[in-house]
């Protein structure tokens, strides 16, 4: 086992190491293999056609890079061989990073999405739901306490007994889950790839219970963790399953301690260790299972484990059974997490104050639920400063990420011999079942010995050992084809292509760039199974998720992509998504299309200027017809206060009725109080799901230190806030200094 972090690393009084450097880009040229998942090929339709890596060779640096690879088998890392010369550090944009065809300078910032806020009628409607929901919940079971005691006997005390299920979960399970259950669980027949054949079920008894028709309907899937595409009943992996099972049967009959290991066992973890690039690795059956018996017989009590918010319910599960202190800090917020290490450091153990015994770190490479990858560079830092150990759950992103498939440290090209243990399930990329632990032959033999599902649980059946080398082999370019690195460069272009176009039609969506799990917001109880149901019927099969899984208000649709998926796939569950949405625009364009005009302006009463250099610009351009609207101020410069009610009205009548004849696509706003009502009116038809009209607002020329009125009221609505002064973009973050606006 690693030993414990020395108390030394428990007092900030010492000066903290040097930050790990950079990496050089000079002298070497990249290989000129193809790569799977690099970004110059990424985003080459929508950046730049060339690789910036031409013109920046990337050299990697012996305390983070890897060795650029020149096949597919070159995954095969050893600990040894990564001490290379040190170089000279250029300085790139986060662009050059990011297209960067040896990944050696990815940094977390240049992949990272920011997560849109919920606007605020959504959550207050949400939870005005849910407060229906749980009223009217309590109120059924009070009176079916009164007047069906028999059925509702299990919910009361009974002998001197207390109910044994009586909390909010079971509350949450009658009350909310049961009239939308028949949104999970679905039942299904065959292989789960591309496609998913879904067994129709009926209830006759509000979802109590269900029937299957012995009818079937086939789905596009976008339900199944089949990132890679190898669920699959046919191929090079299934022939390889075949012959196994005719070789070693289904089972080895034993624990692995006992009689229950086999030749394919070791050689499995021999080729997991090399994939990851660890000293040694042990396989485990359940993937659930490789964390939660993990974790236990590597902290105790007198550890400290730091876990971030977000992590699997397995870790969660290991470090309560563990019994070691545990410490959350916020999600992949590096800054929060540092405060955290210099608090518990100083501090050390509850009551005693002694110094922790050791202190882990367990983060997840891509977090399931919201999409996100870790920001690994950061957190390696961090662990070079404060001495932690650093255990990476990579369940979602082994085979996934990076351009051979080899999880984060691929992804980010960091070495892995930076991470003390590397965790990984075969479920997703691989098609199989599972997990595996990695890392240095000390900590893993340890974790033979004291690893509970190494001890005493089943083994690995034989086609799920083969069926996972196999899908490896691949991965790495054994089988002599490039069929592996197409996998993984279709999983990147489908990700991209599918998240890109969700954001442009205005959804709320999570996830960095390059994932392969891509949450759509949904928040409000009803949408969660009216979107579940509704896709079904068009013949799309995904998962939606809510309480306990996420917060209770922000549940959502989680579509999981897969390298099978084809554009045409993708294209039709665009447009099934954002069918409900074109239908209602049709529906009120095709009432008067006299009205849609191609190019309109709205003008204040008041502003000439405005009114005048938009009709000179029509007049150049000679494009046909355009239209100019004026709205009249809300209040002019010296107006009494006590006549703005009337002008507001008529601002807020007149506004109305320019945005039915028109119905933008587009409103730029430059100052005046005539902007207020039109841009609040305008928001109204993104809240109901109608329209996104963009908005984008002008700040005052005047203003240099605060906003004017009409700034303050319209900075949450607007989609981009222009402002003339660059000191009121540094006290703002939404505010962009584009110069000065006229």
């Amino acid at each position: 086992m690693a030993q414990p972090i020395s108390s030394h690393s428990q007092t900030t009084s010492q000066s903290p190491p040097p930050p790990i450097p950079t990496i050089a880009v000079d002298g070497i040229q990249p290989s000129t293999r193809q790569r799977a998942f690099s970004f110059s090929n990424l985003v080459k339709r929508t950046r730049r056609a060339y690789s910036v890596s031409s013109a920046y060779p990337v050299k990697v640096h012996p305390s983070l890079a890897l060795p650029t690879p020149k096949s597919s088998a070159d995954l095969c890392l050893s600990a040894d061989g990564l001490e290379i010369q040190k170089m000279k550090v250029p300085s790139l944009t986060p662009a050059q990073r990011r297209n960067s065809i040896a990944a050696a300078q990815r940094k977390y910032e240049d992949f990272e999405q920011k997560i849109e806020a919920a606007p605020l009628f959504v959550l207050v409607s949400t939870y005005l739901n849910y407060f229906i929901l749980i009223l009217f919940g309590h109120v059924r079971d009070i009176m079916g306490k009164l007047f069906k005691r028999k059925e509702y006997a299990h919910l009361r005390m009974s002998e001197g007994y207390a109910p044994l299920v009586s909390d909010f979960d079971s509350f949450y399970t009658r009350r909310m889950y049961l009239r939308i259950r028949d949104c999970w669980n679905r039942p299904t027949t065959g292989v789960p790839g591309r496609k998913i054949t879904i067994l129709e079920r009926e209830s006759k008894d509000f979802n109590l219970s269900f029937r299957l028709t012995g009818k079937k309907m086939e789905a596009t899937n976008f339900s199944s963790y089949n990132y890679l595409g190898f669920a699959q009943n046919e191929g090079f992996c299934a022939d390889q399953v075949e012959d196994c099972v005719k070789e070693y049967g289904m089972s080895s009959g034993s624990t692995r301690l006992e009689a229950g290991t086999l030749d394919i066992h070791q050689n499995l973890e021999k080729k997991v260790a090399n994939f990851v690039g660890k000293e040694d690795a042990i396989i485990v059956s359940m993937g659930f299972a490789t964390n939660s018996t993990t974790i236990p017989s590597l902290v105790g009590k007198g550890c400290l484990v730091i876990s971030d918010e977000l992590n699997h319910s397995s870790i969660i599960f290991g470090v309560r059974l563990s019994g070691a202190s545990v410490r959350v800090f916020k999600h992949n917020n590096m800054i929060d997490l540092r405060n955290l290490l210099r608090e518990v450091i100083s501090q050390g153990q509850p009551r005693t104050h002694r110094p922790w015994k050791k202190i882990v770190i367990i983060v997840e490479g891509l977090y399931s639920m919201e999409g996100s990858i870790v920001n690994l560079p950061e957190l390696i830092k961090l662990k070079q400063e404060f001495k932690f150990y650093l255990y990476v759950d990579e369940a979602h992103s082994i085979g996934a990420l990076g351009e051979n498939g080899g999880g984060v440290c691929d992804f980010y090209g960091i070495s892995p011999k930076h991470v003390d243990i590397m965790m990984g399930t075969f479920t997703k990329s691989f098609g199989a079942a599972g997990g595996y632990i990695a890392g240095d032959k000390a900590v893993i033999d340890h974790l033979r010995v004291k690893n509970h599902a190494f001890s005493y649980a089943e083994t690995m059946s034989p086609p799920v050992i083969q069926q996972v080398s196999s899908s490896m082999g691949i991965i790495m370019g054994e089988d002599g084809t490039n069929d592996g690195v197409n996998r993984i460069h279709n999983l990147a272009e489908n990700a991209r292509y599918f998240s890109n176009e969700l954001r442009k039609l205005g959804f709320i969506v999570y996830g960095d760039e390059g994932s392969p799990v891509i949450p759509l917001l949904l928040f409000n109880p009803a949408k969660v199974s009216a979107f579940s149901r509704e896709m079904l019927k068009r013949g799309i099969a995904v998962v939606v998720v809510g309480y306990p899984a996420t917060p209770i208000i922000s549940s959502r649709a989680r579509f999981c992509l897969s390298s099978a998926h084809t554009r045409e796939d993708l294209d039709k569950a665009i447009r099934d998504i954002s069918g409900h949405t074109a239908e209602m625009l049709q529906l009120v364009k095709s009432l008067d299309s006299v009205k849609y005009t191609p190019r309109s302006y709205i003008v204040a009463d008041t502003d000439i200027l405005s009114k005048e250099k938009a009709t000179s610009y029509e007049q150049e351009l000679n494009k046909g017809k355009f239209e100019i609207y004026n709205i009249p101020r809300v209040r002019e410069v010296g107006q009494s206060w006590s006549s703005v009610p009337l002008t507001l009205l008529s601002a807020l009548l007149t506004s109305s009725r320019i945005l039915l004849n028109i119905w933008p696509d587009l409103i730029i706003c430059n100052g005046p109080g005539s902007c207020i009502p039109i841009c609040m009116l305008a928001y109204i038809p993104r809240i109901l799901g109608i329209k996104k009209i963009e908005i984008v607002y002008v700040e005052s020329f005047a203003r240099v230190e605060t906003l004017s009125l009409t700034g303050k009221l319209l900075y949450p609505f607007a989609d981009r806030f222009l402002v003339q002064w660059s000191e009121l973009s540094n006290i703002l973050d939404k505010a962009e200094y584009k110069g000065i606006l006229v």
